[in-house]
């Protein structure tokens, strides 16, 4: 898209992440015939992009660090939203059902591929963060049962999440094609392209005619920047000195070695008064400024542009430190965390969980997460809904809508049989 600035500037933008590299080099991080598949090298699946590097004239503010993941894991509370979403639905319990039954769940489930994490937890902080961060997720087949009939793949086995900015996406004879990204590559050609069977992608929100999810981070740019901004302006400001209580004033003009001479004997003199009123002489003036370190560092601003980020990440103000806006009361913290729940987290585990069903489940089979532990009531209010349950029971048959051994499970109660007990021998 090509547009003129007020001045007669011509400026091309193009949306789109599979950029010619410049010539720094190439960055040798992923081969195309790299051990564990073509999207993962012996780093596994979190493939660093090249750094970047400051030239003649490059400002000095600007940050030359990315890491990955742009703006958004620069800007504190952006990261702190998306940390909190990820670990929550990462440490949700699965289950796999078909219909209303459950049925085994796979063994991705526990771990989707043990040469890369130590758990499902790990795998899903990653899709998630990639999804929230990024506004996509692409996930790869790193391997696949038997096929039935040796002709269509098997199903799903295991599978990796690979770096959105390692992937290049591309609509070639009506159908999708992922390749890796060139730039990624150090080279100015696309990379291999790979079996479209092979790739998941998720988008965590989409548009007509766009091939590449969009994220949070899309619509509160302009709140990023600020907070980004105001991030480094009070950094700066507490490390060269804070805000000053008081001024010296001199009517006279004053070199560095004399304003300097006088801050110093202004603190001797403080030290050594032992409370006493300070006296000035000549022309000298103390004043007391009324600037307040909350006025200086722009706090109210600040405040705002992380609440706006936080609402777009969706995730209550209250559950990352900021203040909550005037007219949402929550009567307790269960409270809380069902709105967040059903606000964000539900929706989010819905996509992730279609998209997983239709790609690594056998046909009729669904993934479900379960909020149980994240939004349930205190104990006192389960009991009371326990005892509520207990007492319905169908006349015909004497059977209660819970029985106690579904209580206990639910609870994680010991069943207090010694013959279920878990004997440890041999342990010295």
């Amino acid at each position: 898209m090509q547009v003129t600035t007020d001045s007669g500037l011509q400026l091309v933008l193009e949306r789109t992440r599979a950029q010619i590299p410049n010539a720094n080099g190439n960055v040798s991080t992923v081969q195309p015939m790299a051990a564990g598949g073509p999207v993962m090298g012996p780093w596994g699946s979190n493939i660093p992009l090249p750094a970047t590097a400051p030239w003649a004239g490059w400002p000095v503010d600007w940050n030359t660090s990315w890491n990955g993941a742009g703006l958004g894991q620069r800007v504190g509370v952006a990261m702190t939203a998306c940390d909190l979403n990820s670990r929550v639905l990462a440490t949700m319990p699965t289950y796999v059902m078909r219909g209303d039954t459950m049925v085994p769940s796979p063994s991705w489930t526990a771990n989707p591929e043990p040469t890369l994490y130590s758990s499902w937890e790990e795998a899903g902080k990653q899709f998630v963060n990639s999804l929230l961060m990024r506004g996509e997720t692409f996930l790869y087949c790193t391997g696949r049962y038997r096929s039935p009939n040796g002709i269509t793949p098997g199903q799903v086995a295991r599978w990796a999440v690979v770096n959105p900015d390692a992937m290049n996406v591309q609509v070639d004879d009506g159908g999708f094609t992922y390749r890796l990204n060139g730039s990624v590559l150090g080279t100015r050609e696309p990379g291999q392209p790979l079996n479209q069977t092979d790739v998941l992608h998720i988008k965590y929100q989409s548009w007509p005619g766009y091939i590449r999810g969009l994220g949070p981070l899309e619509w509160c740019a302009a709140n990023a920047v600020g907070a980004q901004a105001m991030e480094t302006y009070a950094a700066n400001m507490a490390s060269r000195g804070g805000v000053p209580w008081a001024v010296l004033k001199s009517k006279r003009n004053l070199n560095g070695e004399q304003s300097t001479d006088l801050q110093n004997a202004w603190v001797s003199a403080g030290a050594s008064r032992s409370g006493a009123p300070a006296v000035l002489s000549g022309d000298l003036e103390l004043e007391i400024l009324q600037l307040s370190p909350k006025d200086m560092a722009l706090l109210d601003l600040r405040i705002f542009d992380e609440q706006r980020i936080s609402s777009a990440f969706g995730v209550p103000p209250f559950l990352i430190g900021l203040p909550q806006a005037a007219g949402l009361v929550y009567s307790n913290a269960s409270e809380l965390f069902s709105f967040h729940w059903r606000s964000m987290l539900r929706p989010l585990a819905q996509t992730i969980a279609s998209a997983l069903s239709n790609w690594a489940l056998a046909l009729g089979q669904r993934l479900e997460f379960d909020p149980d532990k994240y939004t349930q009531p205190p104990l006192a209010e389960r009991a009371n809904t326990y005892s509520t349950l207990f007492n319905i029971y169908d006349p015909a048959t004497g059977k209660r809508a819970i029985e106690i051994d579904e209580i206990r499970a639910r609870e994680r109660f010991d069943p207090g049989d010694a013959a279920t007990q878990i004997q440890l021998t041999g342990v010295v």
